[in-house]
């Protein structure tokens, strides 16, 4: 079978589907990649096929139209993710024309694939990369999106795809969210190497991801840190600059895999790839949400007891000397990450969710209604 993989531009994105698209691989299915080629080249070194569409363009290089004059929030929400799929749908469109894929998978963010999928009537398997998208946020894409897809001939139709994967944990989901079909989330983070030499245990590590720093939001980081010191913490700092100290080391990148074996507590933004790594590995977390659903991540945090939340706007020093003395110590947090990590692991692996594409494309099973 042959299998169309579409995504937004950028790791948060694509990197949580690319254990499933392996796995379909290794099921014998031949898959492709098709991302703005501004990404294209981190997309291939995954391993995966990989087709440019768009033009040289990634999720930053895009500028989000201005919301229309008394859109609802949901709406003003989607602007980038609309500009992208301007960019994309006609290579996309050619692309699928001539390629002939059977299956769709894409992310619930990404409002290209769609189209293909409604011209060539193929399934469409919609992955999730964290908490369950709501499904009325879809029906206002949906409202947006209709001039797009009238110029393609065809509706959006956001909220029916065949199938519905999900990897967020029964008890990370939020109370009334229809539930997809369970998959175990996977972390992957890349395919570098972490470089030569041993990673050091750490008691603290603090990331802002990828997005934030490169739009300048760091302030959160030096209040933290100064915690940290004042606790006596090791701490590493990834993505953001800050000058190494006594018991502070700093990097651009490492792959949170190698990482969070070897740290007592991850600080960070909230965002879904790296809210999912520190549940998979059962470290309890301090989540400073900024944006989209970072506060829905930090609000699941510390409500199911895996963490605490501070406010960036208002987060100080002794704020965050209190939440990682708490986090640090073997208490309900840390009991509570690793239930939570237990939960995932029990959950059907991407190999095994393969195993039954058959029914994957045909009708939903008892249990998951349609969306």
């Amino acid at each position: 079978m042959r299998v169309l993989v579409t995504s937004c531009p950028a790791t948060s994105h694509f990197y949580p589907l690319v254990p499933f698209a392996l796995a379909l691989r290794r099921a014998g299915h031949r898959v492709l990649v098709a991302t703005g080629g501004g990404f294209a080249a981190r997309a291939a070194a995954t391993g995966l096929d990989v087709f440019p569409v768009g033009g040289d363009v990634d999720l930053m290089s895009v500028a989000p139209p201005r919301p229309r004059p008394g859109a609802a929030p949901d709406q003003a929400g989607w602007g980038r993710m609309l500009a992208l799929a301007e960019r994309t749908a006609p290579d996309l469109v050619r692309l699928a024309r001539d390629w002939r894929p059977d299956l769709l998978v894409r992310t619930p963010t990404e409002f290209a694939g769609p189209i293909v999928a409604e011209q060539l009537g193929i399934p469409v398997i919609e992955h999730s990369f964290g908490l369950p998208m709501p499904r009325e946020r879809l029906r206002a894409a949906d409202e947006l999106l209709e001039p797009l897809y009238r110029r393609f001939g065809v509706r959006p139709r956001l909220c029916d795809p065949a199938w519905v994967l999900d990897v967020c944990p029964p008890s990370f989901r939020p109370a009334g969210v229809i539930a997809g079909t369970a998959m175990r989330y996977v972390p992957f983070h890349g395919p570098e190497p972490s470089g030569p030499g041993r990673l050091e245990d750490v008691d603290l590590c603090l990331t802002l991801g990828t997005i934030l720093p490169a739009l300048g939001h760091t302030a959160v980081v030096a209040p933290v840190v100064e915690a940290a010191a004042d606790l006596g913490l090791r701490t590493l700092v990834l993505g953001a600059a800050t000058p190494d100290s006594p018991g502070v080391t700093s990097a651009r990148w490492l792959p949170l895999g190698e990482v969070l074996p070897r740290c007592r507590v991850l600080a960070h933004h909230a965002g879904s790839g790296t809210t999912f790594a520190a549940l998979a590995a059962g470290v309890p977390q301090l989540a400073m949400p900024h944006m989209t659903d970072q506060p829905d991540n930090a609000a699941r945090i510390e409500a199911t007891g895996v963490g605490r939340q501070l406010a960036p706007e208002r987060i100080d020093r002794e704020q965050a000397r209190t939440a990682l003395a708490a986090l640090v110590a073997e208490g309900p947090e840390r009991a509570a990450a690793r239930a939570l990590s237990a939960e995932i692991g029990a959950q059907p692996s991407p190999d095994e969710v393969v195993a039954s594409i058959g029914s994957l494309t045909a009708t939903p099973p008892p249990g998951q209604a349609p969306a």
